[in-house]
């Protein structure tokens, strides 16, 4: 059975800067299962958490100790992956984090347990929720794809989703040296190769991106932002 990820749309606000395409994989594998959890302790094996993340799924010579040294790089993350909420006005707010228990045990099993105050972003979601196939997700082989992947996932039923040029750099990490065009082949290239097309396995079927510009020195203005534009996702009548 292929898991669902399911989650609060505040969490894609955190930043997975410096996090690999392997690291996501087991992130988004552990908050497929903590969902309608509360606060529960769940205990994963590591064959558990491969099987999930697909991880060693193209080499069969994966050490127990090179796995605990990945779970241990994902620990020390953890410690910076933080959702930030703030107040309308600006006067107040403030910063949780995601888990309060992430334990790496000598019996090849993983603790995890949902910090008290970060509860709600995995349970009684109402209508603002991120949902997409884990496996889908896992398949996808760039980080920036991976990225763009769950933030569209979030206006699957809207068919379009348009972002500031500054809010784009902070949600994908990108790297301030690159200019537009290194914005174009390293990143836009893969996203719409990976995430688009025409057929029916297409993830986005029709994906194109627009860059929206403003008035500006030079021909054609200044690059501002960018528009996703997609074929809905059909969704059932809820009773």
């Amino acid at each position: 059975m292929n898991e669902m990820v399911k989650y609060h749309n505040d969490l894609n606000t955190a930043s997975l800067r410096t996090w690999t395409e392997t690291e996501m994989n087991i992130l988004f594998s552990v908050i497929a299962k903590v969902k309608d959890k509360s606060t529960t302790e769940l205990i994963f094996t590591f064959d558990e958490l491969k099987k999930l993340s697909r991880y060693g799924a193209t080499s069969k010579n994966v050490s127990k100790l090179e796995f605990v040294d990945l779970l241990f790089k994902i620990l020390d993350k953890l410690g910076d992956l933080k959702y930030r909420e703030r107040s309308a006005n600006g006067l107040s707010g403030e910063v949780i984090i995601l888990f309060r228990r992430f334990k790496i045990n000598e019996d090849e099993t993983l603790h995890v347990k949902v910090d008290e105050d970060f509860e709600r972003i995995f349970n009684n979601l109402g209508i603002h929720f991120t949902t997409f196939e884990l496996l889908e997700f896992v398949n996808i082989s760039s980080t920036y794809a991976k990225t763009t992947y769950r933030l569209l996932k979030q206006f699957r039923t809207q068919g379009w989703w348009q972002v500031t040029l500054e809010d784009f750099r902070s949600l994908l990490s990108i790297p301030d040296s690159y200019k537009s065009g290194n914005i174009d082949q390293q990143i836009l290239k893969p996203i719409l190769t990976q995430l688009g097309g025409s057929d029916e396995n297409a993830i986005f079927k029709n994906l194109k991106v627009e860059k929206i510009k403003k008035a500006g020195r030079g021909r054609g203005g200044v690059l501002a932002g960018y528009k996703f534009t997609f074929d809905k996702e059909k969704t059932t009548e809820w009773i």
